[in-house]
């Protein structure tokens, strides 16, 4: 009975997530663009249109300079994480390199994107610590609620394979392997 109850539980708190969090960035009060900014994002998706691929534009910034760019590329280079948000913050790894890059004070970093983020790109930014986010045009809730329902569908079709000893036998392979550490 108790298993019912944490289900339903956790059911009414995944759908109360599922309504709101589209909503969340959309209280704040717009930020101010500089015309340099500006003009930034706006070469940087004219780029993206030139070459036949969807107009987003991202920009990371630290201590009010910008470190990293990048537009989508998916069809011109055939990358599956071609996304704005992802070049720039591999534009970003590649200027500092990661150990560098992830000491950076998160209070001085800011994402500044043209659209907003994906569910792959809001995955890169959780997993690279970027927590001010400003966004230009935010997407139809509508198209939240079909995001969500795409990563629920790959959650619950996932399925466990009978191998666990080669995922650890594979991470065992990197020098800085913790088996204390609940990320691996």
């Amino acid at each position: 009975m108790n298993y019912w109850r944490t289900l339903f539980l956790l059911l009414i708190t995944v759908v109360i997530l599922l309504i709101l969090s589209p909503l969340s960035g959309r209280w704040n009060q717009p930020a101010e663009l500089s015309p340099y900014l500006t003009d930034t994002l706006a070469k940087l998706g004219a780029q993206a249109a030139e070459r036949g691929d969807v107009p987003v534009a991202s920009i990371l910034i630290y201590d009010e300079l910008i470190v990293g760019a990048g537009e989508n590329d998916v069809i011109d280079a055939n990358k599956a994480g071609g996304h704005a948000e992802i070049n720039a913050i591999s534009a970003a790894l590649t200027i500092f390199g990661y150990e560098k890059f992830m000491k950076l004070d998160r209070k001085r970093l800011r994402l500044i994107t043209t659209f907003e983020p994906c569910s792959m790109c809001r995955g890169a930014i959780a997993e690279y610590q970027i927590h001010d986010i400003r966004v230009l045009k935010y997407k139809s809730l509508t198209t939240h609620w079909y995001d969500w329902a795409q990563t629920l569908r790959a959650y619950f079709n996932s399925r466990p394979l009978d191998n666990p000893e080669l995922r650890d036998s594979l991470f065992r392979l990197h020098p800085g392997f913790d088996p204390s550490n609940a990320r691996y």
